[in-house]
């Protein structure tokens, strides 16, 4: 579950990571992030902010918009993630919070709203609603904006601490620690930044990430998160320069085998959540659905004959795209010679 879920993450801290850095005045703004997956620059993010209303008190309204070009298992796929905050002006926590993603085909998407001490949570893949209560001090995050960050490590000086975050994706409270290691000066869109990197360990799910903040601002400017995932600040023109990102080895680097986990599948069949599955495997349980959707049923057997079909169908197609440039040539040489 983790390695989409980490992509999409990208909160996610990606999946979720940007849409903060949208900025601290009540003023229209504007902002775009490079996404690299694999050291390629394969996505980017656009994060707008303006002054909004949210049942009838004042709100900071974030949206932003994440694209991604992703290849996987020989099939190529775009990812679409739209956020949406609205933001306490006073504390810049979220009081909505709504999520839409779009991979190929598969579509999930979650809302969160909160009343109180409470959180109501729907989400695409299950029915109902889930209530969450939520302790005094939880960090309700608009994801890259981070002035609590800012005010224990920058203001007050502290080296180590543990926060209650609510994740709404997960319907949960989860317990995050980070830990300062050090400053750096950062050159980002043109402009240098002073920053403070911190570390950060979900306790849960034991994923990992290393981020960048603005001292002055507490803007999120760069962050690294699990296999070979990196964001940071850039301008408009990151959206014509994106290219193909091939997952294969994210999704088979823990796994074994270059197939859909076809074990994995046959795990959540007999009862075990997605959530622990992915865990285990290190893949993200929205690509176990996948998997499931369209492989349930399989034995490993038969999934590996449909990966050397696979590869045998490249192969051909490989060949007759070799075959097709040899007969511009010719023609070329034809047209020459006469």
């Amino acid at each position: 579950m983790e390695k989409l879920r980490r992509f999409t993450l990208l909160p996610l801290l990606l999946v979720l990571v940007l849409a903060g850095a949208a900025a601290a005045g009540e003023a229209t703004e504007e902002h775009y992030y490079a996404i690299e997956l694999n050291g390629t620059l394969g996505g980017y993010a656009h994060v707008q902010s303006s002054p909004a209303e949210f049942n009838g008190k004042p709100t900071i309204l974030v949206e932003q918009r994440m694209f991604m070009m992703l290849s996987a298992l020989g099939s190529e796929f775009n990812t679409e993630i739209l956020l949406t905050f609205h933001l306490d002006p006073a504390t810049r926590q979220y009081v909505y919070y709504d999520a839409d993603i779009e991979q190929g085909r598969t579509k999930l998407g979650w809302t969160a709203r909160i009343e109180g001490d409470m959180a109501r949570v729907t989400s695409i893949l299950e029915a109902g609603e889930k209530t969450v209560a939520l302790p005094p001090d939880v960090i309700l995050a608009d994801t890259l904006y981070a002035p609590y960050l800012k005010k224990d490590f920058i203001e007050n000086g502290a080296e180590s601490k543990t926060y209650e975050v609510f994740e709404a994706r997960d319907a949960e409270v989860q317990q995050v620690t980070y830990t300062l290691v050090g400053n750096e000066a950062v050159e980002l869109a043109g402009r240098s930044f002073d920053a403070v990197m911190l570390d950060g360990l979900n306790l849960k799910t034991g994923v990992k990430s290393r981020m960048w903040i603005d001292r002055d601002t507490a803007q999120i400017l760069k962050g690294d998160l699990p296999n070979n995932r990196t964001f940071y600040l850039t301008d408009a023109a990151v959206v014509k320069k994106i290219e193909l990102v091939n997952l294969d080895e994210n999704l088979t680097a823990r796994v074994n085998v270059s197939i859909p986990d076809i074990q994995a599948i046959t795990r959540m069949d007999a009862g075990m959540s997605a959530a622990d599955v992915g865990r285990e495997l290190e893949v993200n349980q929205y690509t176990l659905y996948r998997w499931k959707r369209k492989y349930g049923g399989l034995e490993v057997s038969d999934a590996k004959k449909l990966r050397q079909l696979q590869d045998e169908n490249a192969r051909l197609k490989r060949m007759v795209a070799d075959q097709a440039l040899d007969l511009d040539a010719l023609k070329v040489a034809l047209g020459k010679s006469s």
